[in-house]
């Protein structure tokens, strides 16, 4: 393939007449994005957007969505990607966050929210022109190419200032992976507001390949799209793996590469993915790292089961304990990460120069390297001085016939500092359940410490859209329960 280059954000997808877009009801040429995208920077400029304007993106998964992102980096404008099923309260806390000049959005989304004296340019239904504009603009590397936000599972979100040159760094990093070729077509699995979506479009301009968009990231459109247009490359969450699993879905034959990542993902899972067919590579990494930093392929997987994999070469690890203090292997710690595409910082914080980043993930390296996830710093648990991983109480849990669904998480203590909880969601047809029977299950299974001391039955936990459990919205329901 044609050697690339960070101005290939612009070069490539101006001068292919290849596809660029597949939907449902339409295709876009390379040649047309750049016309359409050329034709919304004028109505953008008109609307008074500016160079190093913050400009909200609250699009909907579509076509339009990738040509309002690329009309603002064309002005030299900020996109700020924002998550569509926020509330009205958190979406303006965002906006005030970032201070964002303006939104893009769709009427239909637009119309739900009230934005104050807030400039709302509803432009995504409205991008039917098509300009013929040839300007190849260069990039400077170094210029923040979106702001994207930690999913706030477990806290509440930072915006991340991801550069031109992170998604660069990381599409050639991934590139030893996933192996493109102009045959290629990346499937938009996951939204483009996360990091994972968003730099599949990175990716598939970087690389001049089509990227398909389905109507939705929900599992039926998923798998309609899968039949129809054949994709080579995706990315998946356990949430969406583990529904396709759920109903016998096989991977058509073309695809090559299923990136899982996302947060915990069992082995079981992982297993019957690949005697279904799919080509799974388990991946480890961060918004502030523009996407995975590890891989595990399906053959490795094999060896070393419950592994995120090695790290990607220039991408490097280290673990630490609480003294910053570099630990040997088996010896787990705070996981830290070297990465040409670490981002440039937080917004509104001090730039950290440090050379690692502090995940915040608890892991260790083994002997040959590879890395073993086992929790987040903001999972432990500290009751009575003793520390206690969360996904382990979790897990043991989940062996319970009766409980289909757990969450757990800290409550405050006068006496212990904080105390064990659960949130629980019965299989259907169990109405007769005592927490008691949990506690007696756990009995000889967990040290009495780890053991939840509330267990709060649920009809749902509150999640993400991908699926994470939203831990901290259960911390603030129940933070009255002081024991």
């Amino acid at each position: 393939m044609e050697k690339i280059s960070i101005n290939n954000f612009y070069r490539q997808y101006q001068l292919h007449s290849a596809s660029a877009i597949i939907t449902a009801d339409k295709t876009f040429t390379y040649n047309q994005l750049a016309g359409k995208s050329a034709s919304a920077e004028q109505h953008l400029s008109k609307q008074g957007i500016n160079k190093d304007d913050f400009v909200g993106i609250f699009g909907e998964h579509t076509a339009e969505f990738v040509i309002s992102v690329l009309a603002l980096w064309k002005i030299g404008a900020i996109p700020v990607l924002l998550n569509l099923k926020v509330t009205q309260n958190e979406l303006i806390d965002l906006l005030h966050t970032v201070n964002c000049k303006a939104i893009v959005g769709s009427k239909n989304q637009l119309k739900k929210y009230n934005f104050d004296n807030k400039i709302v340019i509803a432009l995504l239904n409205d991008l039917n022109q098509c300009s013929d504009d040839e300007d190849i603009r260069e990039i400077t590397p170094t210029k923040t190419a979106a702001i994207i936000f930690t999913s706030g599972s477990s806290a509440k979100p930072k915006g991340v200032k991801l550069s031109f040159n992170s998604f660069y760094q990381s599409g050639l990093i991934g590139d030893t992976i996933l192996k493109h070729s102009p045959q290629d077509r990346w499937f938009a699995s996951l939204p483009f507001y996360h990091v994972g979506g968003f730099s599949i479009l990175t990716r598939a301009l970087l690389f001049s390949i089509p990227v398909i968009i389905p109507n939705s990231v929900q599992t039926d459109e998923l798998i309609k799209s899968i039949v129809e247009f054949k994709p080579t490359l995706t990315s998946l969450v356990s949430t969406q793996l583990k529904r396709l699993v759920d109903k016998k879905i096989k991977p058509n034959p073309e695809l090559k590469n299923v990136l899982l990542g996302g947060g915990y993902i069992s082995n079981e899972l992982i297993e019957q993915a690949i005697e279904l067919g799919w080509k799974i590579t388990k991946v480890y990494g961060s918004t502030e790292t523009a996407s995975f930093v590890t891989a595990l392929s399906a053959a490795e997987f094999k060896l070393k089961p419950g592994s995120a994999g090695k790290p990607i070469a220039p991408n490097k690890l280290k673990i630490v304990d609480e003294n910053n203090r570099t630990l040997v292997s088996n010896i787990s710690g705070e996981i830290l990460i070297s990465s040409p595409a670490f981002m440039q910082g937080y917004l509104n914080e001090q730039k950290n120069d440090e050379t690692y980043f502090h995940s915040n993930d608890i892991g260790y390296l083994d002997d040959d390297g590879y890395l073993f996830l086992e929790s987040r710093k903001s999972d432990l648990i500290i009751s009575g001085g003793e520390n206690i991983n969360t996904f382990e109480v979790e897990k043991e849990i989940l062996q319970h016939p009766t409980i289909k669904e757990t969450a757990v998480f800290p409550i405050k203590s006068d006496e212990w500092g904080e105390t064990v909880a659960a949130a629980i969601i019965l299989e259907e047809g169990i109405n007769n359940f005592h927490v008691e029977e949990l506690k007696t299950f756990l009995k000889n299974k967990l040290a009495s410490f780890k053991i939840p001391k509330n267990v709060f039955i649920e009809k749902e936990l509150p999640k993400t859209e991908l699926g994470k459990v939203e831990k901290n919205k259960l911390i603030e329901k129940y933070s009255a329960t002081n024991l």
